[in-house]
């Protein structure tokens, strides 16, 4: 089974995280935004998939960022 991710312009948490300006540009509220959709994206694949997907070992990598238009 294959899951398979859109593209992302501005790339991963990680890359966001590791940039200095980027991440200074990280607010506390970006970052609860952050939160709130990795919960959301989890509870549908945990809930909605079928069979459900879980991933057992998330990471900054697996989380990619959109373009904020």
């Amino acid at each position: 089974m294959f899951l398979i991710y859109e593209y992302m312009e501005k790339g991963s948490l990680f890359y966001d995280l590791r940039d200095g300006v980027e991440a200074l540009e990280m607010d506390g509220t970006k970052r609860i935004e952050n939160i709130k959709g990795l919960a959301h994206a989890l509870c549908s694949l945990h809930h909605d998939c079928s069979p459900p997907i879980v991933d057992g070992d998330i990471s900054s990598n697996d989380v990619l960022i959109k373009l904020e238009l």
